[in-house]
């Protein structure tokens, strides 16, 4: 069966994490479809997105599904783009769940979140 790349947007505009209060995010539930079943590791998702820290210390935590699948600590500065490569299963052909959370100390916006992954069609 041929496969294609193929890619979820799960959200594009900037989302806030502070440090205290309400410091985590779950976005809408997203479906991958026609996800590849292979095992190989050229067919392992991608999760992408940009961070923009507004303090030393801040903490990204991304969970998929339930299971923690990245997690940085950033220094004040610049805007960042992450790349993460999956493990396979994480991503699930539908009913997705993606949270992230601000575990550091300072401020952080999220966005551009990306699932980039082989279809087969």
């Amino acid at each position: 069966m041929p496969k294609v790349a193929s890619y979820t947007v799960v959200q594009d505009t900037s989302q806030p994490l502070p440090d205290n209060g309400d410091i985590d995010h779950t976005f809408p539930t997203f479906s991958a479809p026609n996800l590849t079943g292979s095992e190989n590791n050229q067919d392992r998702p991608i999760l992408s997105y940009k961070v923009n820290p507004f303090a030393d210390d801040a903490q990204v935590e991304v969970e998929l599904n339930g299971e923690v699948v990245y997690t940085e600590t950033y220094a004040d500065g610049p805007v960042r783009t992450v790349t993460e490569v999956l493990t396979h299963g994480e991503l699930l052909a539908t009913g997705n769940t993606l949270t992230v959370t601000n575990r550091g100390a300072g401020n952080l916006d999220i966005s551009d979140l990306v699932i980039h992954y082989k279809a087969s069609i």
